[in-house]
């Protein structure tokens, strides 16, 4: 039952210097006797035994990780044991922080005697040899046997403060049989171990020093867990695997190498290996599977290898050439310039590299995952795979470039800076949305047609040539659009605080139609083709008469709406002015300016605070324009001004004068009508802006005003003017007109006053 205990006892006293407990407890009793009563004077008391307590709690957990088989005993009553020492451990450390009195010390003193007693009781049970163990002739045999007892009242188990050479070459089979049975009583060895023949260590389970196997299968160390040392395994063997093993302080080497060539697996898999395999270069060229744990290495070939696995975390630079691999998964964080050669079905993971030289994959494997590197400062990315995560890269580093050649999928969720060539070749939509490229990088790509990125430094140079629908979702910089470009499509929107303006000058020739801008401060469509814009806050609008604008859509804010564009026919507008209640003064009231456009409609319906409104004759095909909204007006000082000219006919009814003869009843004087439903929201809007600005310019017009006089004949007028003056009730200013007194107060021109305005209806006369 002590066998566990005993192996990694004596690996914990190594760890602090090969020291034997019965030190600690002497060291603690004598600081204990030679101290005053004060607190300061406890602190080696306290330091020492919460060593002595890491040792135990060290011990009891590694005991308790000890598989149990036919060799060695049940350990748990060895465990429930060192729990009780360890607990009693604690309640001391509890008492030296509120020792008062000499009582008190002498209470500790006597407790941690009874501790020594409780560890003298365990140990009691196993013995220790401290020699050599040499079994290698027949002589060597007899004497080990007077060392090392067997039997039913020998003891369960031996550590070996030596080293331990073993050599079946020259025994007998039954001289054979008598040295295993000696060398199954070794637990620890604190020496080398150099076996040669099929040695059973089948309880082994520390060794600290070197291990050297020849000629035999090493998983006969199946309990076999720390090696502080090498590990040599001297000809060759098909399997390399240890049952128990986690941790060997060396090297691992195969010697001599040539017989590398009868691997057929390494199986370390969960082995913390401090050294090299190989001395760093392995060739393993039959191997099929490889689990090298977190050995060291520089080079790696497996020309048969299916699976290779490594737990190291720290690479330096690192050759991995496995052609028939279908899985490669290593758990390094940091790897010098990585270079592999897999093959089209290849899945290789390296999930947790954050830090990494150049990474160059020479063939078109499957996947290849690299989610935890942030960016290229280390080294290129030249990869070739059908999926590439590269979820976590932000950064692609000034002239390190990322080259994903003919990748069909690549995972780049987090890239936000693009200062160097990013190559996604096999792309038709490249998708990077959070990417910014910058003046020294660029997307390069032979099959891209659709791109979104975050920002550009140079419109034409840093998206593929190919790009025919872009789109922007942070721009910071103004976007112009040249003669010669490609793009069909454009989407724009601002960052956050960026005032850009967008220009379009690009010619017939070129191929852009729709241009969509969000949060744009300026934009102007003088482009040869492009015939679509939307323009979410886009506050600023100017469409010159080259343009070839056809449908305009304005959402958000807006200030500004000029055209001089002819073939400007639709405008969907739902935009209000920009207001923002925290400004106190600068900002501008709506301007819309429209002229030689299609327009058969302008909708101001939605628009606040519209101070200019100009839509002269040259719309030839306007027909109605809906006043702005009658909400939040126009403040003091906005000098409103108005002008609306309609390609429509309207009808002017006369008015009828004031007929008083004396016989009949009286009939008053009736003011014209006008059945203009294209401008009749007008007049409520012009009262309603008065209040607080008087007396506004305000010209309104129609291409031909159908006059019915009284008698019911009709003339058609040229303009308002024209029917005005030939009404001549309403031209009358005699006694018989409006009142019954003389008034000089009559229609004439366009629809300017407020009595004109009153005319205005959308509804004919009965």
């Amino acid at each position: 039952m002590k066998k566990g205990l005993l192996s990694l006892l004596a690996l914990a006293l190594t760890v602090v210097g090969c020291q034997n407990y019965d030190d600690q407890f002497e060291e603690l009793t004598s600081q204990i006797t030679s101290l005053q009563t004060t607190v300061d004077g406890l602190t080696g008391v306290t330091a020492t035994l919460t060593s002595l307590q890491s040792t135990v709690a060290g011990i009891t957990s590694a005991i308790a990780a000890l598989p149990t088989t036919d060799s060695v005993a049940d350990l748990t009553g060895l465990v429930n044991q060192l729990n009780t020492i360890s607990s009693t451990l604690a309640t001391l450390q509890d008492r030296l922080a509120n020792v008062v009195t000499a009582d008190d010390l002498a209470t500790i003193s006597n407790t941690l005697g009874n501790v020594e007693a409780d560890v003298h009781e365990l140990l009691t049970g196993s013995s220790a040899i401290n020699q050599d163990i040499i079994i290698t002739t027949t002589a060597e045999l007899d004497y080990m046997e007077t060392v090392i007892e067997v039997g039913e009242n020998a003891p369960s188990g031996y550590i070996v403060t030596g080293n331990v050479t073993v050599n079946h070459g020259n025994l007998s089979a039954a001289e054979i049989t008598r040295a295993n049975a000696l060398t199954a009583k070794l637990i620890t060895v604190i020496g080398a171990v150099n076996v040669d023949g099929a040695v059973d260590l089948a309880t082994l389970a520390y060794i600290q020093g070197d291990y050297t196997v020849t000629g035999t299968d090493i998983v006969s160390v199946p309990l076999l867990a720390n090696i502080t040392g090498d590990v040599e395994i001297d000809g060759g063997i098909g399997v390399i695997a240890f049952d128990a093993l986690a941790t060997v302080g060396g090297d691992i080497d195969i010697v001599p190498a040539a017989t590398t060539v009868s691997v057929t697996s390494v199986d370390l898999d969960g082995v913390n290996i401090t050294g090299s395999f190989q001395s760093g270069t392995i060739n393993f060229p039959n191997a099929t599977s490889l689990n090298l744990g977190s050995a060291l290495f520089t080079s790696l070939q497996a020309a048969e290898a299916t699976d290779i696995d490594s737990s190291r975390e720290t690479f330096g630079a690192l050759t991995i050439n496995t052609p028939k691999a279908d899985t490669i998964d290593f758990d390094a964080e940091t790897v010098g310039a990585l270079i592999l050669t897999t093959n089209t079905d290849t899945l290789v993971h390296f999930d947790d590299l954050d830090t990494a030289g150049a990474i160059t994959s020479t063939e078109a494997g499957a996947q290849f995952h690299i989610p935890a590197l942030t960016s290229t400062a280390g080294g290129a990315i030249d990869v070739v795979a059908d999926v590439v995560n590269a979820s976590g890269l932000v950064t692609v580093t000034a002239a390190f470039a990322a080259d994903f050649n003919g990748s069909a999928s690549v995972m780049l969720d987090a890239l936000e800076d693009v200062n160097a060539a990013l190559t996604l070749d096999a792309y038709a939509v490249i998708n990077l949305p959070n990417a910014n490229v910058d003046a020294a990088g660029s997307i390069i790509s032979s099959t891209a047609t659709i791109v979104t990125v975050q920002a550009v430094d140079d419109l034409a140079a840093d998206v593929p040539a190919g790009t025919v629908d872009l789109t922007l979702t942070g721009h910071d910089a103004n976007v112009v659009i040249a003669s010669g470009s490609n793009l069909v499509d454009i989407d724009v929107t601002a960052g956050d605080d960026s005032a850009i303006t967008f220009t379009d000058n690009s010619v017939a020739a070129d191929d852009l139609l729709n241009i969509v801008l969000t949060d744009v401060a300026t934009a102007t469509f003088s482009g040869g083709n492009a015939t679509n814009f939307t323009g979410n806050n886009l506050l600023y609008i100017d469409i010159p008469a080259a343009s070839s604008i056809a449908t305009a859509t304005t959402t958000g804010d807006i200030i500004r709406f000029i055209s001089a564009g002819t073939t400007l026919a639709e405008w969907n507008n739902t935009a209000n002015v920009k207001d923002d209640p925290n400004v106190d003064s600068g900002e501008e009231a709506v301007t819309v300016d429209i002229a030689g456009s299609l327009l058969t409609s302008v909708n101001l319906s939605t628009v606040e605070k519209v101070r200019v409104v100009d839509l002269d004759a040259t719309n030839s095909n306007l027909t109605e324009v809906i006043a702005p909204a009658l909400t939040n007006l126009l403040t003091p000082g906005a000098n409103p001004s108005f002008t609306v000219e309609l390609s429509s006919t309207v009808t002017y009814t006369e008015a009828t004068l004031r007929v008083a003869d004396g016989v009949n009843p009286t009939v008053e004087f009736i003011e014209g009508h006008l059945h203009a439903p294209g401008v009749s929201t007008w007049a409520a809007y012009i009262t309603a802006i008065s209040v607080a600005n008087p007396s506004p310019t305000v010209s309104i017009d129609f291409a031909n005003v159908v006059g019915i006089e009284n008698d019911g004949t009709t003339t058609t007028h040229a303009d308002m003017s024209t029917a005005f003056a030939a009404d001549a009730a309403n031209v009358d200013t005699g006694a018989d007109s409006r009142g019954g007194t003389a008034d000089t107060t009559v229609n004439a021109g366009v629809i300017s006053t407020d009595l004109e305005l009153s005319l205005i209806s959308a509804t004919a006369r009965n």
